[in-house]
């Protein structure tokens, strides 16, 4: 396809948006401006040239095709190309603004547009009406400005220009196996002097050539490779991110389950942490002051010390000790296993009785139980065997502090 499309660099060059060869958000001009609108070259003498940026094409002795060669003599059919990227463009539009899957936007027709008004202010909006596929119920999309451009692109381009009205197909349904009712599909096209409702093949092998065309890449250089569900991800993950709530998101993707909304939804960690943030703001907002205080900056530092001690000794101490004793990677899991274990055990008994000792003497002793003997015994020359004892016991007082250490932490919240 990158040969078919001359022209479309410079366009881009010169401000142009050039859709499809931009896919980014906001790109609003037509695709035909990437390579030339068809007519144009239509309007050109057979065998006079005809210029596309700075490359000069022939066009061919063939008065009904927009078919012209370069100046090596290679044939450029630009009426398919400019017909491939249209609808390249129009379904990536239409999939990212409504989060419709591909067998739904095929069935789309004018008759699924719809219009609703709002009984709160009279308002009328419009909305699209997205036939069941993968489940049986029915759901309408609201239309937003920027989907509206796309729809009103494509009925104008289907439209038959003797009567102004759009052919009615009768299309084959592949999932229930019968053929629907004539109507006014908009994903349809003129082969030949036959009308055909476009195929998802089709779709799928424009879009790739367009990909391609424009030379998208991921972080390490290579080819990035677009399906049409892709789409389908990005709008819900774009909705959620901007604030739409996950069971609202559910309704417009049509899932019968929210988790697996939840599942097309990328989240970032730092999404995540910013939204918890959030949300113990919320709370302690809702609740009296008295039931928080704010820790203090020896509480806080503690807290820091703590963890990045445990992280010494797991990501470096550890590693390093079983290397130069011999033990070798064995010896980590053994460690591992033998403290986990111990932790289960002492986790079960405080659940018992730590509600009965005294909070901050049980913290304390764990806290030294779990702490400083591990950084010791590794740094002698001990057994195998006293080292996972030494770790045994590590575990069973860390553990068995939690129960105290969270009474702790909640009253410090």
């Amino acid at each position: 396809m990158a040969d078919e499309l001359p022209g479309s660099d410079r366009e881009a060059e010169r401000g142009g948006t050039g859709c499809p060869g931009d896919l980014r958000p906001g790109c609003g001009r037509s695709p035909r401006s990437a390579i030339g609108p068809p007519e144009a070259l239509l309007a050109v003498p057979p065998g006079a040239p005809y210029t596309i940026g700075d490359a000069i094409f022939v066009r061919t002795k063939n008065a009904t095709t927009a078919a012209a060669r370069d100046e090596q003599g290679t044939l450029r059919h630009f009426g398919q190309a400019e017909h491939r990227a249209f609808w390249a463009w129009a379904a990536v539009e239409f999939l990212r603004h409504t989060g419709a899957r591909i067998e739904e936007m095929l069935e789309i027709s004018h008759h699924t547009m719809l219009q609703y008004r709002l009984p709160t202010t009279g308002e009328i909006v419009p909305l699209l009406q997205i036939a069941p596929s993968k489940t049986d119920q029915e759901r309408v999309v609201l239309v937003s400005p920027e989907l509206a451009v796309v729809l009103a692109t494509i009925i104008r381009r289907v439209r038959d220009p003797r009567t102004g009205a759009i052919p009615l197909l009768s299309a084959y349904d592949y999932e229930e196996r019968v053929w629907n009712p004539p109507s006014p599909l908009l994903f349809q096209w003129d082969r030949g002097g036959e009308r055909s409702r476009m195929s998802g093949e089709f779709i799928r092998s424009a879009l790739g050539e367009v990909i391609a065309f424009i030379g998208l890449t991921d972080s390490t250089g290579q080819p990035l490779v677009f399906a049409p569900h892709d789409f389908r991800r990005l709008f819900i993950t774009d909705a959620i991110r901007s604030g739409l709530p996950p069971h609202i998101a559910q309704v417009i993707a049509g899932h019968a389950n929210i988790n697996t909304t939840m599942g097309y939804n990328a989240i970032y960690p730092e999404e995540t942490i910013e939204a918890h943030r959030a949300f113990i703001t919320r709370r302690r907002a809702l609740r009296p002051a008295e039931e928080y205080r704010t820790p203090t900056d020896a509480e806080w530092e503690d807290f820091g010390i703590t963890n990045l001690l445990d992280a010494a000794i797991t990501s470096v101490l550890v590693p390093v000790w079983a290397r130069e004793s011999g033990n070798g990677p064995t010896a980590i899991g053994l460690m591992g296993s033998v403290m986990g274990a111990a932790g289960v055990a002492g986790s079960l008994i405080a659940a018992v009785v730590a509600h009965r000792l005294r909070r901050r003497v049980v913290v304390l002793t764990g806290f030294l139980l779990a702490g400083a003997p591990r950084f010791l015994i590794l740094a002698f020359d001990a057994p195998l065997v006293v080292v996972l004892t030494v770790f045994e016991v590590s575990g069973f007082g860390g553990s068995g502090s939690s129960h105290p250490d969270g009474a702790l932490l909640r009253d410090l919240l």
